[in-house]
């Protein structure tokens, strides 16, 4: 037979309501009554149901995240960071991934939202019907904090300026002396893909360089997808092709200098690569990789806090944006 919380409070001889009170840690309850209501509950194998009692304080302690690409390096450590400052803060993390799919986000978010979870962090694909699952959030007061930047959507973000990644990387090219400089872009549905695609084109500008279309090759986020885009280069006639390449990631990065190689193009010799994030895999790179050095862990942590904020508030900011400094950091490859 179920245990209830009448029989918790016959047994320490207490009324219902301060057995609720107990259960709800209420700091008006002496230690001594405390201990005693405890005692009971030891004593009957009592479990209580937690998800009831949190739809009756109205939060459930859980944040969703929702990212692109679950076995992305970067989304990894973004995933850390929340985590962690999530389970300080007594909250439990619920994942979920889009993998670059723009209905998977949606039915992704969806679950999450069945979940009762009580606000979501969200790394969104840039043409998901016009952002209008996240208006729609908006419109609900459900607390969010987006990993990007949509500068035409007033809301809670954490990132760094992409457009500035994109043209430091180019820049610090283009005063080494190259001037055919190539772009291996990101996934289409991301939106940091784009904005530094911005600041290629913006160093070239402020130097006065040209921007050859041809040099701008798309390629995705993983090593196979640089060694492809990589192998797209090489192929051009060695009198014209680029001298230098920034990358979307790290992981194309790697994979583009490994088509280079495979080509007996010469890293930095022939050509400099540099690319984004400076993860693990910069530094056992070979050479070791020039790259921006993006503050992927931080990024999550902040976000999470930033979240966390809201819902304790119970507020919900329109645009509060935290935007976290990247550094570039110069290795062998360039």
């Amino acid at each position: 037979m179920k245990v209830t919380i009448h029989d918790i409070a016959r047994l320490a001889g207490v009324s219902k309501s301060t057995v609720s009170a107990v259960l709800n840690d209420n700091p008006l309850i002496k230690d001594e009554t405390k201990a005693r209501v405890r005692e009971a509950m030891k004593k009957l194998d009592y479990r209580p149901n937690e998800l009831a009692r949190a739809l009756a304080r109205k939060q459930t302690k859980t944040i969703g995240l929702i990212i692109k690409e679950i076995d992305n390096p970067y989304f990894a450590r973004i995933t850390s960071g929340v985590y962690d400052y999530a389970n300080k803060e007594g909250y439990t993390v619920l994942l979920g991934s889009s993998e670059l799919k723009p209905l998977q986000e949606q039915e992704t978010l969806n679950v999450l939202l069945s979940k009762k979870v009580d606000g979501l962090i969200i790394s969104s694909l840039k043409d998901n019907g016009g952002f209008s699952h996240l208006l729609e959030l908006k419109r609900r007061n459900v607390p969010f904090v987006l990993l990007d930047t949509i500068d035409m959507l007033p809301t809670n973000g954490v990132d760094v300026d992409n457009v500035q990644v994109g043209f430091m990387a180019v820049d610090f090219l283009l005063q080494k002396g190259h001037r055919r400089i190539g772009y291996l872009a990101g996934p289409d549905h991301s939106l940091h893909s784009v904005q530094r695609l911005q600041g290629y084109k913006m160093a070239h500008n402020r130097h006065g360089t040209p921007v050859q279309d041809a040099y701008v090759v798309p390629a995705g986020s993983y090593i196979e997808d640089g060694f492809r885009a990589g192998k797209t280069l090489t192929e051009m006639p060695a009198t014209t092709r680029p001298t230098a390449v920034y990358c979307f990631n790290d992981q194309v990065a790697l994979g583009a200098i490994s088509s280079l190689r495979k080509a007996g193009i010469k890293i930095p010799e022939d050509m400099a690569v540099v690319g984004t994030d400076d993860t693990p895999l910069a530094t056992a790179a070979f050479p070791p990789l020039t790259t921006i050095h993006i503050p992927i862990y931080e990024i999550g942590r902040r976000a999470a806090a930033l979240l966390i904020k809201q819902i304790q508030q119970k507020e919900n900011p329109l645009n509060e944006k935290i935007v976290l400094e990247a550094s570039l950091v110069e290795r062998d490859s360039a």
